[in-house]
């Protein structure tokens, strides 16, 4: 019988033990192996969401405010043609359907493009609060941990106006569905509770949040 190096074991063991402090339950962590960035994750019913935004660096992408620290809180935005190829290798943007299954669980009676239920749950316990405007916090019952990330309009691509972000009051995470030709499904939350649906223009910048395949 062939004996095991001990030095061999010794790497399983470790190997194991990383395994573990990784995943615990419906949470963990994994490492987006382009970059060595460590994310949260978050089995929410039957999928694997991200805990937390991307915050992969690509030519198309910026940080809120255009401040480098906002990336560390909120991840990067991005435009629609980046957001559908920037995910982990095992991860994608999700469709508009599987965002649909995400909001539902939530609220399983939600209809139409708002629910207040839904977004409550939905959005981090804290972020959203500033004592001039009072936004609303949440109660992320479900661990997803949503933050106001803000948005981007780009003119070329390097000059971008940001609404919200870094403090602020809305986020906005794109899908993977086209709308039409010139534009795609997204998800916002903004100062209230609710999580809404609605079509923006591709050439727009918003957070991605990536789907386990």
């Amino acid at each position: 019988m062939n004996k095991v190096k001990p030095t061999l074991l010794a790497a399983i063991f470790i190997a194991m033990v990383f395994t573990i402090s990784c995943s615990s339950g419906n949470r963990g962590t994994f490492k987006d192996g382009r970059d060595g960035k460590t994310y949260k994750w978050v089995k929410i019913g039957t999928q694997v969401w991200m805990a937390e935004n991307l915050n992969f660096k690509t030519g198309n992408s910026l940080c809120s405010e255009n401040d480098e620290s906002n990336c560390q809180k909120y991840g990067r935005l991005y435009d629609w043609e980046t957001a559908m190829k920037t995910c982990p290798d095992g991860w994608h943007l999700p469709s508009h359907a599987e965002w649909e299954i995400l909001v539902k669980q939530a609220d399983p009676n939600a209809t139409g493009d708002w629910d207040n239920i839904a977004g409550t749950k939905l959005k981090a316990t804290t972020g959203w609060i500033d004592e001039d405007t009072e936004f609303v916090s949440g109660t992320d019952d479900l661990g997803f941990s949503a933050l106001p990330g803000g948005r981007g309009y780009p003119s070329g691509i390097s000059s971008v106006g940001f609404f919200g972000g870094g403090g602020g009051g809305s986020g906005y995470w794109w899908s993977a569905t086209e709308f039409n030709a010139s534009s795609a499904w997204a998800r916002s939350m903004n100062r209230n509770v609710g999580v809404e649906r609605g079509s923006n223009y591709k050439s727009g910048l918003f957070s991605v949040r990536c789907l386990k395949d």
